[in-house]
């Protein structure tokens, strides 16, 4: 299966037009959506994501809704995963602060 985005292209794609409904369509993408296709792909974004410009803003932006659906997602996703892969993702979890709790 094919990888849909390349994490790398993200900074000139987004530049700074990261914004919180982006951000949580990403992480529910990734999260919902990837991670039990593609898990690699998926931590591959979600790796990518904290080094975007404005990142830290949109991620304090997002809404009680988005924030909760991400929660979901990330939950979903770590329950969906096993070994090295749900290493990984737990790793991540510092990088999305109470998102990911």
């Amino acid at each position: 299966m094919p990888q849909v985005l390349d994490p790398a292209a993200l900074p000139s794609l987004l530049k700074d037009g990261l914004e919180a409904p982006l951000l949580a369509a990403l992480l529910r993408a990734a999260l919902g959506l990837l991670a039990p296709v593609q898990p690699r792909a998926a931590l591959a974004l979600l790796r990518a994501l904290p080094s975007l410009p404005r990142f830290s803003l949109a991620l304090c932006m997002l809404g009680a809704a988005q924030q909760a659906a991400v929660r979901a997602a990330w939950e979903k996703a770590a329950a969906g995963l096993a070994g090295e892969e749900a290493a990984q993702l737990q790793e991540l979890r510092g990088s999305f602060g109470e998102l990911a709790r």
